[in-house]
């Protein structure tokens, strides 16, 4: 993918600015700031930066945006994982949250090894 010089700087900022939301929040539960749910906005945090790598990462190296597009889609699935199967879910029909959760992982996954496939026969991408 080609982008101009005015684009690429577009794209980078908007990551940077991803990455900073990201180390904002991380501070702020770290500081004491967030009294209940400081995990949940290490999680927050946390999933800001990795978008935001991946996001800053877009015009200038296809093969890590791609790394880090996956590590975003890993720990999305993980975190569907989590919280479908916490004891304090809060749903009416948590075994189709549950199945939802397991489907995405399926997906995950299936795309993975379906992209090591098409590596592996020798294609370009």
């Amino acid at each position: 993918m080609r982008f101009s010089t005015f684009g690429k700087a577009i794209i980078a900022t908007l990551g940077i600015a991803l990455i900073a939301a990201g180390v904002g929040t991380a501070s702020m539960a770290a500081s004491g700031a967030v009294q209940s749910g400081a995990v949940g906005a290490y999680i927050a945090a946390a999933a800001f930066v990795l978008v935001g790598l991946t996001v800053a990462s877009l015009p200038f190296s296809k093969r890590l945006t791609l790394g880090f597009g996956g590590a975003v889609a890993f720990f999305i699935a993980l975190g569907g994982l989590c919280l479908a199967f916490s004891p304090s879910l809060h749903s009416a029909q948590p075994s189709a949250v549950q199945s939802a959760a397991i489907a995405l992982v399926v997906l995950l996954v299936a795309r993975v090894v379906f992209i090591l496939r098409h590596k592996r026969r020798g294609h370009d991408t």
